[in-house]
């Protein structure tokens, strides 16, 4: 939720996070999108739309870092995304 006047308003966070990300994918073919194990919390939009630049790495977090290295060492644009 954010505030905005004396007024709550209630705003999707992870909607905002894959409309965004499916924004920048649209203008740039070299984004990529890595999830921990998320792909079901987030919904299937951006995988749907973008199957072969979605990778699903698991619970691995600290990997799922090391593979975003690798992909942008490669010339990807990989957004890493995961939960605290």
């Amino acid at each position: 939720m954010g505030k905005l006047g004396n007024d709550y308003i209630e705003v999707d966070l992870g909607k905002v996070y894959l409309d965004t990300l499916s924004g920048i994918a649209e203008k740039n073919e070299n984004v990529v999108d890595l999830e921990s194990d998320l792909l079901l919390a987030l919904g299937p939009d951006f995988k749907n739309k973008y199957p072969d630049r979605t990778f699903d790495c698991g619970i691995q977090e600290a990997d799922m870092v090391g593979v975003a290295a690798g992909m942008s060492a490669g010339g990807l644009v990989p957004y890493v995304h995961t939960f605290a």
